[in-house]
């Protein structure tokens, strides 16, 4: 998704019809834009507020504002540090039980917001904020899945979104005994595609 100068319309490009759409949407304007699943966009303001948008129906949801602990004047000044990533378990115009699931903190955490809660809720990390990032979360088969790298290695997760939410880790790789085949609880399949997300991401994948 880009952006035309002269009109200040965004762009956005259909991969199915090789075709580029100019859409009028004035709620884009000076904010931070990520996309995410099933055609949503989140919108960050300069105050830090998320909004979650529709571009094609103008649906939207204000969602509570998001502090992490230790963010300092820095990420203020830089929206898109707050916000990496994020998901969708489910098409919000399809279901009204939906959960947001979002990678931020310039990758040290991860929250989620399911429709209805006045707060986010944030699951702890067992060890030092400052050596760990979140490289990568998908949703698949019903649960939120991730890797995170600690040090040298890189550990597979996934997130209880119930009333105690917590993270769950099923095994650990490093760089000695990167090809380790004791993921016990992730389906092979999504550990594939956890890898290939992350590594596309390290060569340069973009959200938009």
């Amino acid at each position: 998704m880009g952006e035309d100068i002269a009109t200040r319309k965004r762009i956005f490009f259909d991969l199915s019809e090789s075709k580029h759409y100019y859409m009028d949407l004035p709620e884009l304007h000076n904010q931070f834009v990520c996309g995410s699943s099933f055609g949503w966009l989140f919108t960050l303001d300069i105050a830090l507020n998320i909004r979650m948008l529709n571009p094609f129906t103008r649906e939207s949801y204000d969602l509570p504002r998001l502090y992490f602990r230790h963010q300092g004047k820095l990420i203020k000044c830089r929206q898109h540090g707050l916000v990496y990533k994020v998901i969708l378990d489910g098409d919000p115009n399809e279901r009204s039980d939906f959960t947001v699931m979002l990678i931020g903190c310039y990758h040290k955490k991860i929250a989620f917001w399911k429709q209805g809660d006045s707060t986010w809720t944030l699951p702890l990390f067992p060890y030092s904020y400052h050596y760990t990032r979140v490289n990568d979360i998908i949703f698949s088969k019903g649960k939120f899945y991730g890797v995170v790298r600690h040090q040298f290695a890189d550990q597979f997760f996934f997130v209880d979104v119930g009333p105690d939410s917590k993270l769950i880790y099923t095994a650990s790789t490093s760089k000695e005994n990167s090809d380790d085949s004791r993921i016990l609880q992730v389906p092979s399949g999504v550990q594939r595609r956890i890898v290939a997300h992350t590594m596309g991401q390290r060569e340069g994948g973009a959200l938009l």
